[in-house]
């Protein structure tokens, strides 16, 4: 609640989920709040403040600006979710993106990131302390020289960006410990930023510019392994039509020796190297029984997928889906990268696991406002996941 004992007609937050809005400042802005507690989405003109002006949390607030819902009490809850509209890319003009040639500007709810392109890929330092055998605090950063392949007593420059402050500089990095942690160190140059003390934090993270990947395009056989059995198929391959290096008699549904998870693998490759191969049966997919009979049938169709069922798993090719994006592969690692002049439309993060069919962990739960531009009712896209 603001100073003016307005109960619910002002807002508290954060000021930093604002771009550019300063301490003291203030800026206008369109969005649209979803409320905590569920019902009608409203859209219309704040204006925010970089202070929380008798505010009990956070050390911003705002309001609506009569453009065109007027200022009133009850209009705000906490918990409440405001967003803005999409950007054009000239509001990515004070963002960091256009220091580094090879990297797109991404907006998501006012707060921009810089992703490379499909073909590049960045450093990342994180900073594990921040003491230096000089007694200097906050001037060194001290990180695992591995993150950006520094070799011991080696030196590097690079140009770094301190995600937290958002400045931008050359540094120079020695593979060699300095600190308290990590057995690597750094600090700005002086070109532009002159190093000094609390600079850096325990925890911030470093992000160099783009440079060209060591990710490859995606090559036949890539596989995915889903649980299910593979549908719909049009027939299993005919016999004989399964030779590979590792399977000499052809069979195109045989027992797998081993463990379970040892006959999971054999049957991936099987698929896998068919699909690399000549594919004589034009082999499209491959169905592992994942239980004691351990068959795997290699089955052809224009496009069998997984329908969750288990203990069944389903290999199919991998593949984007998607026309704007490209498949890379690197150590084994296979996603779909936005490609050039395109970006990604969301990121999707999952609140809960639950399912009305009881199936815990096979559905995930989000807010529906993290995918744009999709259709209210259905649609399918290729996503990378990652646990944090």
């Amino acid at each position: 609640m603001a100073a003016s004992g307005l109960e619910g007609q002002y807002f508290n937050f954060d000021r930093t989920a604002v771009v550019d809005l300063q301490e003291g400042g203030e800026q206008t802005l369109t969005v649209t709040v979803s409320p905590s507690g569920g019902g009608d989405e409203v859209t219309g003109e704040i204006v925010v403040w970089g202070n929380p002006n008798g505010g009990s949390t956070g050390d911003a607030h705002g309001r609506f600006n009569g453009n065109p819902v007027a200022p009133a009490p009850g209009q705000f809850s906490v918990g409440d979710v405001l967003r803005n509209s999409c950007l054009e890319p000239d509001g990515c003009a004070n963002s960091p993106c256009a220091a580094d040639p090879h990297s797109h500007c991404a907006s998501d709810h006012g707060s921009f990131s810089c992703p490379c392109f499909a073909t590049y890929s960045r450093s990342v330092i994180e900073v594990t302390s921040v003491d230096h055998s000089s007694g200097a605090v906050g001037m060194y950063f001290n990180f695992d020289g591995a993150a950006i392949d520094l070799e011991r007593g080696e030196t590097m420059y690079m140009q770094l960006r301190n995600v937290r402050t958002g400045e931008i500089g050359e540094v120079v990095v020695w593979g060699v410990d300095e600190g308290s942690t990590g057995d690597s160190h750094g600090r700005f140059t002086g070109n532009p930023i002159d190093p000094a003390e609390a600079q850096w934090e325990a925890g911030d993270l470093g992000l160099g510019l783009c440079l060209p990947a060591t990710r490859q395009s995606c090559t036949a056989g890539v596989t995915m392994d889903s649980l299910g059995q593979c549908r719909p198929h049009d027939a299993l391959v005919e016999n004989g039509l399964c030779v590979t290096s590792n399977n000499v008699g052809g069979e195109c549904a045989p027992v797998m020796a081993g463990t379970m998870e040892e006959g999971r693998e054999a049957c991936r490759l099987l698929l896998s190297e068919l699909l690399a191969g000549d594919n004589p049966g034009q082999a499209s997919a491959a169905e592992y029984s994942g239980d004691s009979r351990q068959v795997c049938w290699v089955v052809t169709g224009s496009a069998p997928r997984p329908n969750g069922n288990g203990p069944y798993h389903c290999f199919h090719e991998f593949d984007c889906s998607n026309p704007g994006a490209v498949c890379m592969e690197a150590g084994g690692e296979v996603s779909c990268e936005c490609g050039e002049g395109t970006s990604s439309s969301g990121t999707i993060e999952v609140t809960s696991i639950d399912h009305a069919s009881g199936l815990e962990g096979q559905y995930f739960n989000f807010d529906r406002t993290a995918v744009v531009g999709r259709r209210a009712d259905t649609d399918r896209d290729r996503i990378s996941v990652r646990r944090r």
